[in-house]
């Protein structure tokens, strides 16, 4: 099976993933060579846009446990839903007619907070669907830790931004550094012990000022304990003034590329309604309904075409969402992040 780019990429240095995307958006803006470019990218992009949607996020409490401070969480105004199980179930069983192959369990929530979370985490793998949950780790204790280890959850990408306690602490505010490492560690080993594949255990480092010096102790600590490390970027439209210089790339003006999120990626709030971006954290954007819709309804609505059709001819920057952001999928990384899928 090919494996997709990003996973090669992702054991190089963050460092050089940076030289190698600029380089690359450098080289695309050379007009012989943009034209040999567009040429290929837009049959790509066509290809893979024309099979629609190929995950979804579906947040099931839109609850967080943790202030961390590069998250807008605490600047989310809408109001708390814990989504039932009968509309769960719904969106499930739809998803399944419409080919959805992974399902996360996230938009903004910390998704162990969720009292429904290992029902629903149950039913979509009965569907056979693959399933995925980003989580800080705090709440991982004995009763949960048995409960994921039953439940055939595919992957938990872990996030644990820092070597050390005073950092981890500074960042992940509300978070005790030793009992959260000690959570995602212990699990790991009842995992082995009982010679189970899953889930699978991606710790992930979202790089910023006061943890960029800590990367390769971070590295060293979990390369031989979890599945993978994953080192990203922040998003600095979020978090204005924490990203480190030496990762700092201008936006450089030239033509636009489409976001793949927006053809690929049905964002689910906990009320059952459904979101335009990830970063839309409040759901400023709403393109449907799934109390009342199905997802292709939604997918196929005259306003996600207009929108899909704006980011495929490169106008996205004319959607007041994106625009407004900086998106680097819009503004820097389009082009790049399509290619690197």
């Amino acid at each position: 099976m090919r494996l997709p780019t990003y996973i090669y990429l992702a054991k190089l240095s963050l460092q050089t993933r940076k030289h190698i995307r600029d380089l690359f958006l450098i080289t695309i803006n050379i007009p012989i060579m943009a034209k040999i470019y567009n040429s290929f990218y837009y049959a790509q992009i066509r290809k893979k846009s024309l099979n629609g949607l190929r995950g979804m996020e579906i947040e099931g409490y839109n609850t967080c446990n943790l202030r961390c401070v590069m998250c807008p969480y605490q600047n989310m105004t809408r109001e708390k839903t814990l989504m039932n199980m009968d509309l769960f179930k719904k969106i499930i069983d739809d998803a399944v007619d419409s080919g959805i192959k992974e399902i996360g369990l996230n938009f903004y929530n910390e998704p162990f907070m969720d009292p429904l979370i290992f029902e629903r985490i149950n039913y979509v793998k009965s569907k056979g669907i693959r399933t995925v949950l980003n989580s800080n780790g705090t709440l991982m204790g004995k009763e949960r830790m048995e409960n994921v280890l039953r439940s055939s959850v595919d992957t938990i990408i872990f996030s644990f931004d820092a070597a050390t306690k005073g950092t981890y602490e500074g960042i992940r505010v509300g978070a005790n550094f030793e009992k959260t490492r000690n959570n995602i560690v212990n699990l790991i080993k009842e995992r082995n012990k009982m010679a189970i594949k899953k889930p699978n255990v991606i710790i992930n480092f979202a790089t910023q000022k006061n943890n960029y010096n800590e990367i390769k102790a971070f590295k060293t600590f979990w390369k031989d304990i979890a599945d993978g490390v994953n080192i990203s970027e922040v998003d600095n439209r979020r978090i204005d003034g924490l990203l480190p210089d030496e990762l700092k790339t201008r936006v450089i003006k030239r033509r636009l590329y489409p976001c793949r999120r927006i053809f690929q990626v049905m964002n689910v709030m906990s009320n059952g309604k459904v979101a335009l971006c990830c970063r839309d954290f409040d759901g400023t954007v709403i393109l449907g309904d799934l109390n009342k819709q199905t997802i292709a309804e939604i997918y196929n609505s005259p306003g996600w075409k207009r929108l899909r059709l704006l980011h495929f001819n490169a106008n996205g920057d004319k959607v007041k969402l994106c625009h407004d952001i900086q998106c680097p999928d819009l503004f820097r990384d389009g082009a790049y992040s399509w290619i690197v899928v």
